[in-house]
């Protein structure tokens, strides 16, 4: 018995029945519940024409050709033939019904109405798809539209909803390219899993650059050189994205960005989108595909005529079933097939009672099939059963099992999973063991070592665990699935008790990496500390100081730095016994904790012996940071020097190709220039920086340099474009602290400066964030939008009471603006008599000394209008009064202009 994918209708004996419908090709009729239907000769062979091939659209020119040969005749006999074709179907006015238009293409038959399958057998099943036209229709428009630039298509819906067979239906009538892929429902996924589907059909440098276990950003860019090479118009159909792993989600964000560019070609992924809480990753990725050449099309369950219509067709009452079922299509047609005389309570009842009707050979292949995730391929499936084929055959003449690329799949997902449920367990563990022993003959290890890790925890082989899930948490780590990677050295570690000291400190420095990178900085903390006291019952010095460093950069994000000073020491402490790589990057870790601190001497102090140390030895690495750091620090100190220290560690970043230091460098460089109100320089390096990291997809920290673009934005008067950046990164799940808070300053002071309601509760929401990092940075130009709300709403004696600390705070470490936007309010409400040295230069002294007219040329000059409205409104001239004013009614700054009225009446 043969078996695979099936046979192209054209080149198969025909199915004769559709409906209520029989075509009899032979005796040249067509019957309607056994009664005659009478059509023209020519007719009739337009409708066996496009019923033979019913599997895709045929055009006008085809169907005439075929059927008039080098007869004359004008397109309109093919129109009068499609009519009346038509009417012998029974068609009339706006029913749709077997003969479908395909506007600007031809004519297909209606396959969506009822639409046959052919199993590997021969045998033939009807599967039946219904009340999905108007989505078929919007996937066709978006391919019509991707001739002039690529799009992108969201199918979503609850599991078994039908988005599998609405893409199969709509690839089979409109698309003549297709790939697919699909993502794993294993515990940890593959990386790129569906990328690498891809690249099987796609071949050429996608398939080399996966074989060849590239970088994921070549992979990335491959893929857009294999779209670029293949045939238009092309469908990529990437399914079930809520199993996405992190480095698919960031191919898939690579990609959307880009799609634009590709014309001809139509993305289309599904997920499932009650599987994707609050927070998912996948939220986030999808909010950032360009709007312009998205669609989403969410399936909803079937009506009661819907569910009644598939019962009829199936020869069945549907008493209860809508109700039963909820409409969903998957276990409405579980039901259906399970039994003739009741519909089951739930899908395991109709999943099992069809298998109990399979002989016991074809429940072994069921059991075989259920316990892997997607598809398993044909040569695993006949190495697990000694080659039945019948058996396999059985199955698929069933329905349970369907022929995919390369092997078998369950029609779906939740099919599988009922099956799996009801297995004993020490038969699904004998299971996975086989399976995992034959993927491992077959070399999965070194390919795929994730899919091999989800069977041997499956089958409990802590000795395979160990040894593939390290494997498999480093190559998704070098893709950049971080999550996978933390997960994989998970249960590693849930299986090495029993193992070496060392080997259980490198699991867990591996898991702490993994959540430093992923945000979760507790367990990065939690297992860095197990960590070191595994190295330092070793008497490991290298790896005992190495670890002090992580806690002491660990601890400095979870807001504890005077323990993350103390760990810092303790790292140098133990470091220079060894000397090296580590002992410089200590030294500039120290550094960067005085520059974040803003002890700009110290930094500087500890940077300097950072880079003397990377000179000698040639240390590339711990150079970059550590004239990061010190440039810094010189540059806020007030030395036009720093700064071209920190361009100079661009440069060396950027030669290296250090990624992260890159961005590093430009967050540095532009927001010491926002601080210092150099909007010139400011715009440079953001704009540099945030598309350097955009097409790098380092989105921490583009999201940080955004934020310091909407602040710009407020500043120099451009409040709605402020708002609704900042909006954007508030509104972003799983957006970093550092770059919610500034995201939420902005928000709020839009808010407080037009007197808009909700501006107290995203100052309520940032303050605990802001302060808990304990850096004036961060609190200062919060707590000013908070005193600037107290002086609206008339509580001046507020204002000093919220500003009397933040003026401390900053007059310790003297940033001039920063100093002098605290120093500005304290002024306003009668708590500071003279302005501070540190800011002399600045407006704020001028307005303070009262020059408000030089204050205010001063701020205009910068484009800070705003600020200076608010400084002549210090005076008491009329004029001066009537000039802010005229600023902030433009503004819309509705609480200052109320102020200034009051002072003029």
């Amino acid at each position: 018995m043969q078996y695979g994918p099936p046979d192209d209708p054209a080149k198969t004996p025909l199915a004769s029945r559709f409906g209520d419908f029989e075509l009899a090709t032979e005796s040249f009729q067509l019957f309607r519940q056994k009664v005659p239907v009478h059509l023209e000769p020519r007719v009739f062979e337009v409708l066996c024409y496009l019923y033979k091939h019913r599997t895709r659209v045929v055009s006008k020119g085809e169907l005439l050709d075929a059927l008039w040969g080098d007869d004359f005749v004008t397109e309109s006999a093919l129109t009068r033939a499609i009519r009346d074709l038509r009417r012998g179907l029974g068609e009339t006015g706006d029913k749709k019904g077997w003969i479908r238009t395909v506007y600007g293409r031809g004519f297909r038959f209606a396959e969506t109405t009822s639409a046959d399958t052919r199993t590997a057998t021969g045998h033939t099943q009807t599967l039946h798809l219904v009340e999905r036209e108007r989505e078929l229709n919007q996937l066709a428009e978006l391919l019509s539209e991707s001739k002039d630039e690529g799009r992108i298509a969201l199918v979503l819906g609850e599991a078994g909803i039908g988005k599998t067979a609405l893409l199969e239906s709509f690839v089979a009538s409109f698309a003549p390219l297709a790939v697919w892929g699909g993502c794993d429902a294993l515990f940890t996924p593959r990386p790129l899993a569906p990328v690498q589907d891809l690249a099987k059909s796609l071949g050429g440098v996608l398939k080399k650059s996966i074989a060849s276990g590239s970088p994921r950003f070549e992979i990335f860019q491959a893929t857009l050189v294999a779209l670029e090479q293949a045939n238009k118009p092309c469908v990529v159909v990437v399914e079930d994205l809520h199993w996405a792993d992190e480095a698919t989600l960031d191919w898939l964000k690579f990609l959307g960005r880009r799609l634009a560019r590709e014309p001809g070609v139509l993305l289309v992924a599904t997920y499932r989108d009650d599987e994707i809480p609050r927070g998912h990753p996948l939220r986030s990725v999808l909010g950032e595909l360009p709007g312009r050449i998205t669609r989403r099309l969410r399936l909803e369950p079937l009506s009661a005529d819907g569910v009644e219509q598939l019962a009829r067709l199936a020869n069945r009452t549907s008493a209860d079933l809508w109700r039963t079922t909820g409409g969903n299509p998957f276990f409405v047609s579980e039901a259906l097939a399970a039994s003739p005389d009741e519909v089951p309570g739930t899908l395991r009842d109709a999943v099992v009672t069809r298998v109990e009707r399979l002989s016991p050979a074809a429940r072994n292949v069921l059991d075989a099939a259920c316990v892997v995730p997607n598809r398993i391929e044909r040569w695993l499936l006949e190495a697990l059963l000694d080659g039945d084929q019948q058996a396999i055959g059985e199955c698929l003449d069933s329905g349970m099992l369907r022929p995919v690329e390369d092997g078998f799949g369950f029609r779906h997902d939740l099919a599988r999973r009922a099956l799996e449920a009801e297995l004993p367990s020490h038969r699904r563990r004998e299971l996975h063991l086989k399976i995992r022993l034959a993927l491992s003959d077959r070399g999965y290890a070194a390919s795929d070592p994730a899919r091999l890790v989800y069977h041997a925890e499956e089958a409990g082989d802590r000795k395979a665990v160990l040894f593939l899930a390290p494997q498999a948490a480093s190559q998704a780590a070098a893709l950049g699935a971080h999550r996978q990677a933390a997960a994989h050295y998970r249960t590693a570690i849930r299986f090495a008790t029993d193992q070496t000291s060392e080997v259980r400190a490198g699991l867990l420095e591996g898991l702490s990496y993994e959540c430093y990178l992923i945000n979760e900085p507790n367990e990065a903390l939690d297992t860095r500390f197990q960590a070191l006291e595994l190295w330092q019952s070793l008497g490991r010095d290298e790896k005992e100081g190495e670890t002090q460093r992580w806690l002491s950069r660990l601890l400095w994000f979870v807001g504890r730095n005077s323990e993350a000073r103390e760990h810092g020491d303790a790292a140098i402490e133990t470091l220079e016994r060894v000397g090296g790589h580590q002992l410089a990057m200590a030294y500039s870790n120290r550094s960067q904790l005085y520059m974040l601190e803003q002890e700009n001497p110290r930094a500087i102090q500890w940077g300097q012996k950072a880079i003397a140390l990377a000179r000698e030895i040639n240390d590339r690495e711990a150079l970059v940071h550590a004239l990061n750091n010190v440039g810094s620090s010189e540059w806020r100190a007030g030395d036009a020097q720093g700064r071209q220290k920190v361009e100079e560690s661009l440069a060396l970043a950027l030669a290296e190709d250090f990624p992260e230091h890159v961005a590093r460098a430009y967050t540095n460089l532009a927001t010491l220039s926002v601080q210092r109100r150099d909007y010139e320089a400011s715009d440079h390096y953001l704009q540099a920086g945030i598309s350097y990291c955009t097409e790098q997809d380092l989105d921490s920290w583009s999201d940080y340099m955004r934020a310091w673009r909407a602040r710009v934005l407020l500043e120099r008067g451009l409040w709605d474009q402020a708002a609704a950046e900042a909006k954007r990164l508030v509104e972003r799940p799983g957006i970093a602290t550092v770059s919610l808070i500034p995201a939420l300053t902005v928000l709020a002071a839009v808010q407080v400066r037009r007197g808009d309601l909700g501006a107290e509760e995203i100052l309520e929401r940032a303050d605990p964030l802001a302060r808990d990092t304990g850096e004036v940075q961060r609190i200062a130009p919060l707590a000013v939008v908070q005193a600037e709300s107290d002086w609206w709403n008339g509580k001046g004696t507020a204002v000093l009471e919220r500003l009397e600390p933040i003026f401390e705070l900053a007059r310790k470490h003297p940033q001039a603006w920063t100093l002098g936007e605290v120093s500005i309010w304290m002024w306003r409400a009668g708590g500071l008599q003279q302005p501070p040295r540190a800011i002399a230069g600045t407006p704020y002294e001028l307005e303070i000394r009262g020059n408000w007219r030089a204050a205010a040329v001063a701020w205009n000059a910068l484009g800070c209008s705003y600020d200076g409205a608010l400084a002549l409104a210090s005076s008491e001239d009329e004029e001066l009064l009537s000039e802010a004013l005229a600023v902030c009614e433009d503004l819309a700054a509705k609480p200052a202009a109320e102020w200034i009225r009051r002072k003029l009446s």
